[in-house]
C-alpha cells in the first residue's frame, strides 16, 4: 500500500504539469448539485464505497476478526474510512489532468474525452499518456504498475474474505481452503477470456458488484441493528474506543442505510425491467439478476451446514 500511494503522487504530480491540466481539474471539482437527484449517480456512489472499503464482501469481517480483543474498532473505521476517501480524491486529480491535457491537445471537450471503469482504465488514459511530450514511458509504466499493485491488493483482500470463512465453517486447513478458492475464482475468470467476455464483465460487475452490494448491504444493515442489536455493538465497542459512537450509530444503521438502499434497490430494479441495464437484450438483466439471486441462495444454504464439517 505504501507503493500505491508512492506512484500515485508521482501520477499526480506529472499530470498537474501538462498544458491543459488545470482544465481538467476544473472539470473534476465543478459540482453540480442537478446530478443529486439522479438515481444512477448514486448508485454508483455506493457501488465504489462498498468496493473500495470491502463492504458486503466478508473482507472488512474477515480483516476485523484477525485484530486483538481491545482494539479500538471506532477510531479504526474512521482512518480506514478517511485514508481510502483521500486516496480516491487524489487519484481523481492524475484521471482529470491527464484528461484535461488530453482534451486541450485534441481540441475536444473533458466530457467528450472522458470515460467509465473499464473505458478510462484501459482506453482513455493510456491514449491520454500516449499523447504525453517526452516521458511518455515513465508515467504509463507508472499507472499500470498502480493497476497492477491495486488489483493484487484487492484480490487478496477478497481471497482472504472467502479464505477466513472456508477455515472458519469447515474447519479447512489455511492452504487447502487458498487453493479452493484460486481454482474456484481461475475456473469462473475464464468466462471473461471468451470474445464475449466484456460484455459477461460488465453484466457480473453491474449486478453483483454494485446491484448485489446494495442487496447484501441491505441485509446486513436489518441483521446488524435489528436483529443483533445495534445498541449491543455501540456499547461493546465503546468500551474499547477513544471515539464513542453515539446515537447516530443506530440511526444511520436501523433506519437511514436500509431506508435508502432500498429506495435505490427498488428504483434500479424498476429502470433495469422498464429498460434492460446498458442497451443489453432483456435476457441479460434476467441473468443478471439470477446470478445475485443464485449467489443470495447459496450463502444462506451454507449458513445451515454444520461447523467444522471437513
Amino acid at each position: 500500500m505504501p507503493l500505491l500511494w508512492v506512484l500515485a503522487v508521482v501520477l499526480v504530480a506529472r499530470a498537474l504539469t501538462l498544458e491543459g491540466a488545470l482544465t481538467g481539474v476544473d472539470w473534476y471539482l465543478k459540482p453540480d448539485f442537478d446530478r443529486l437527484f439522479d438515481r444512477q449517480v448514486w448508485l454508483a456512489a455506493y457501488g465504489q464505497i462498498f468496493y473500495t472499503l470491502g463492504i458486503g464482501m466478508a473482507i472488512m469481517i474477515a480483516y476485523a476478526s484477525y485484530l486483538p480483543d481491545d482494539s479500538d474498532i471506532v477510531n479504526n473505521a474512521f482512518i480506514v474510512s478517511l485514508a481510502n476517501g483521500a486516496f480516491s480524491f487524489l487519484m481523481g486529480f492524475a484521471v482529470f489532468g491527464t484528461l484535461g491535457y488530453m482534451a486541450t491537445t485534441t481540441g475536444q471537450g473533458v466530457d467528450q474525452v472522458v470515460a467509465e471503469g473499464i473505458g478510462l482504465a484501459f482506453v482513455a488514459f493510456p491514449t491520454a499518456l500516449s499523447l504525453l511530450p517526452g516521458l511518455k514511458s515513465l508515467p504509463s509504466v507508472v499507472f499500470f504498475a498502480c493497476l497492477v499493485v491495486a488489483g493484487l491488493s484487492s484480490l487478496i483482500s477478497l481471497v482472504e474474505g472467502f479464505v477466513a470463512s472456508l477455515m472458519d465453517k469447515f474447519d479447512m486447513e489455511r492452504g487447502r481452503a487458498v487453493n479452493f478458492t484460486v481454482l474456484f475464482g481461475l475456473l469462473g475468470s475464464l468466462l471473461y477470456a471468451t470474445r464475449g467476455g466484456l460484455y459477461w464483465l460488465d453484466i457480473v460487475d453491474h449486478f453483483i458488484m454494485v446491484y448485489g452490494l446494495l442487496v447484501v448491504g441491505t441485509m446486513e444493515a436489518i441483521a446488524i441493528g435489528w436483529i443483533f442489536g445495534a445498541g449491543r455493538i455501540k456499547d461493546w465497542v465503546n468500551a474499547r474506543s477513544d471515539v464513542r459512537a453515539g446515537a447516530w450509530w443506530d440511526l444511520s444503521v436501523k433506519l437511514i442505510v436500509p431506508v435508502v438502499l432500498v429506495a435505490l434497490i427498488a428504483e434500479e430494479t424498476a429502470s433495469n425491467l422498464a429498460a434492460p441495464y446498458g442497451g443489453h437484450p432483456p435476457t441479460a438483466v434476467y441473468l443478471g439478476m439470477a446470478l445475485m439471486a443464485a449467489g443470495i441462495i447459496v450463502s444462506i444454504l451454507l449458513s445451515m451446514v454444520k461447523r467444522g464439517v471437513r
